[in-house]
């Protein structure tokens, strides 16, 4: 049986990868690095990110990135359920 898109993101959250970002209407991973590596993902879609929050593969959670000059920016990321809160 073929997975889903849904679980074809949550499986790749479980390399090392933080989570998934919306960012001009394209789904982005962000990866690890000083800064964050984002790297688009154009065969996922926002409709197979709520899928995968629907079945609890993955979560929404908010991260709040600062600037030099102390300006907030919050946005959503997409984490894999499996991460504790």
């Amino acid at each position: 049986m073929s997975k889903t898109k849904a679980q074809k993101m949550a499986a790749e959250l479980e390399n090392e990868c933080l989570g998934f970002i919306v960012r001009q209407g394209s789904i982005a991973l962000i990866g690890p690095g000083a800064p964050f590596t984002i790297t688009p993902r154009p065969t996922y879609d926002e409709t197979d990110l709520n899928e995968a929050v629907e079945r609890s593969l993955l979560r929404k959670t908010t991260w709040t990135l600062y600037d030099h000059t102390g300006k907030s920016t919050p946005f959503d990321v997409y984490i894999s359920s499996s991460v504790k809160k």
